[in-house]
C-alpha cells in the first residue's frame, strides 16, 4: 500500500510564486492554495494540514497575525513564514510567534524542499512525547537521580545532612559537585544560615594576610563554607586552613575565635590522586575528607538523564518566562545516546539552549546541538549486493566525435537508470545521484529527458 502523501498549504497573494511552490512540492506533498491571511487561517483550520508555508506580506490579514491564529489552532503544524523583505524585523517577529523557519525570495528549490522535510520531520517527533510527570514536582526539587550511585549519595546526605562532619566531594567537571554540597546546606538545620563559596584558587598569600579570608569564613558562622577544587591550594593556603578546619578556630589577635562551621571541599581528583601528585599534604586532607561522597560521570549513570532533563525544563521553563510541556521521545532518546563530556552542566546549558531555542511546546531535535544529532543518528549495516543491470554502468557502442559524448552518454543512462529505480521520483533520484533536485531539474532539461526513457 502506497504511503499517502502529507498535505501542505501555500499561501501567498503572487499567483507566480503559488504556482512555483506547487511545482517544487507536488512530488513529496498533496498541495492545497490560500490567497489571503484570513483565508490561510478558514482554509487550514478544516484541512489541517502538515505544513504551511506561509507568505509575510499579504493583503488584510498579514503573515505575522495570520501566523498568530494559527499557532493557536493548530500548535504543532510547523508554519514557514516567506517574505521579499529581509529585514530582521520580520524574521524577530515571526520567530517570536512560533514560526519553525524564515526563507527568502527568490527561493533556492533545495532549500525549500529541505526545510520542507525538516518540517515534517519535526511533525512526526511530536506524535511521541514524554511529559512530566504531574506526580513529580521537578521544579522544587533540590536532589535529582534514580541511578543507584545517586541513591547512595542521597542516603549519606540524610545521615550526616545535621551533624558538622567535615566533607570531601569528588568528580569529573560539570558533574555537580557545587549542587551536592548546596543541596547538603539545604536539608540540614543550617539552611537559614550563610553558605559561603570560596573559590581555592582565590587563597593567595595577599588574601591571607589581608584578612579577606578570615572575614568570609567568619562570615559563613552557624552555617556552611564551601572551598572549591582543594587541588589548587598552594602550601602556604594549606598550611592556614589546617588548624581552621581541624580545630574549628580562628586564631586572631592573640584570641580565639570559636567557629560553628560545616567545611565542604571539591575536587576533579580522587584523593589519592590528591596526595600521589603532592597537590595536598596528607594532615590537611585527613581533616577535610572526614566523609568522602564521590559523584561519577553522567554518562556512567544515564538513567538519571530523563530525571536531570525535566528538573531543567522547569528551572528554565520559570528563568524564561515559557510553557515548555516535555521533550519529544526523539529527542530524549538521542540525549541518552550521548556521552556528556561535560557532564550535568553540559546537559544543563543544552535544555537551557533548547528551550531558548524551542518553537513549541516541546522539545524537539532541531533544537539540539549538531554534535548530539550526530550521534545519536542509527548507523545502519551495509549489506554488500548483487549488481542489478540498472546499477552496473557500461560505455556505450556506436561512433562519437570526442571523449565529451562519452561522457555525456554515459551521464544520460545514469540518470535515467537512477530515476527508473525511484520510480520517476525526482528527490529520491537527486539523493542517489549525490546532488541537488535543482542540479537533476537542469541536467534533465540539458539532455532531453523524457518520461516515455524512464518507463522503458
Amino acid at each position: 500500500m502506497a504511503k499517502k502523501k502529507p498535505t501542505v498549504l501555500i499561501a501567498d497573494d503572487e499567483e507566480n510564486v503559488r504556482l512555483l511552490l506547487k511545482e517544487i512540492l507536488e512530488e513529496e506533498a498533496f498541495v492545497i492554495e490560500a490567497r489571503t491571511g484570513r483565508e490561510a487561517v478558514d482554509i487550514a483550520r478544516i484541512n489541517k494540514p502538515h505544513v504551511i508555508f506561509l507568505d509575510i506580506r499579504m493583503p488584510g490579514m498579514d503573515g505575522i497575525e495570520a501566523l498568530k491564529h494559527l499557532k493557536k489552532s493548530l500548535p504543532n503544524t510547523p508554519v514557514i513564514m516567506l517574505t521579499a523583505y529581509g529585514d530582521a524585523d520580520h524574521t524577530i517577529a515571526a520567530m517570536k510567534e512560533g514560526a519553525f523557519e524564515y526563507i527568502e525570495k527568490p527561493f533556492d528549490i533545495e532549500n525549500i524542499l529541505n526545510t520542507f522535510h525538516k518540517a515534517l520531520s519535526y511533525r512526526e517527533s511530536l506524535k511521541e512525547v514524554t511529559i512530566i510527570s504531574p506526580e513529580t514536582d521537578h521544579q522544587n526539587a533540590i536532589l535529582v537521580g534514580r541511578s543507584p550511585a545517586m541513591k547512595e549519595i542521597f542516603k549519606i546526605i540524610g545521615k550526616i545532612a545535621e551533624s558538622p562532619v567535615n566533607i570531601l566531594i569528588t568528580g569529573e567537571s560539570g558533574v555537580g559537585k557545587e549542587h551536592i554540597a548546596r543541596s547538603i546546606h539545604q536539608v540540614s538545620s543550617r539552611s537559614d544560615k550563610p553558605f559561603v563559596h570560596i573559590p581555592c584558587s582565590s587563597i593567595t598569600e595577599e588574601t591571607i594576610e589581608s584578612g579577606e579570608i578570615e572575614e568570609k569564613i567568619i562570615s559563613a558562622n552557624g552555617g556552611t563554607v564551601l572551598f572549591d577544587e582543594v587541588g589548587d591550594l598552594n602550601l602556604t593556603a594549606q598550611g592556614y586552613l589546617l588548624p581552621i578546619i581541624g580545630e574549628k578556630v580562628i586564631h586572631k589577635e592573640g584570641k580565639d575565635i570559636p567557629l560553628d562551621v560545616r567545611f565542604i571541599g571539591t575536587s576533579s581528583e580522587l584523593p589519592d590522586s590528591l596526595i600521589s601528585t603532592k597537590k595536598l599534604r596528607k594532615d590537611f586532607l585527613f581533616r577535610l575528607n572526614v566523609v568522602h561522597i564521590h559523584i561519577p560521570p553522567l554518562r556512567e549513570r544515564k538513567e538519571d538523564i530523563p530525571d536531570l532533563v525535566f528538573y531543567f525544563i522547569a528551572k528554565y521553563s520559570k528563568a524564561y518566562g515559557t510553557t515548555i510541556k516535555g521533550i519529544t521521545k526523539q529527542a530524549m532518546d538521542m540525549l541518552m545516546a550521548y556521552d556528556f563530556p561535560g557532564n550535568v552542566r553540559e546537559l544543563e546549558n543544552i535544555i537551557a539552549r533548547a528551550i531558548a531555542m524551542s518553537r513549541g511546546p516541546y522539545i524537539d531535535i532541531h533544537t539540539l546541538p549538531t554534535e548530539i544529532m550526530k550521534k545519536g543518528d542509527k548507523v545502519e549495516s551495509i549489506h554488500e549486493e548483487e549488481p542489478s543491470p540498472q546499477s552496473t554502468l557500461t560505455i556505450p557502442q556506436g561512433e562519437f566525435t570526442s571523449l565529451k559524448d562519452i561522457v555525456r552518454q554515459v551521464e544520460r543512462e545514469t540518470i535515467i537508470n537512477a530515476l527508473k529505480q525511484c520510480g520517476g521520483n525526482k528527490t529520491e533520484a537527486a539523493k542517489k545521484l549525490g546532488i541537488s533536485r535543482q542540479a537533476l531539474f537542469k541536467k534533465i532539461k540539458e539532455y532531453g529527458i523524457t518520461d516515455d526513457d524512464i518507463m522503458q
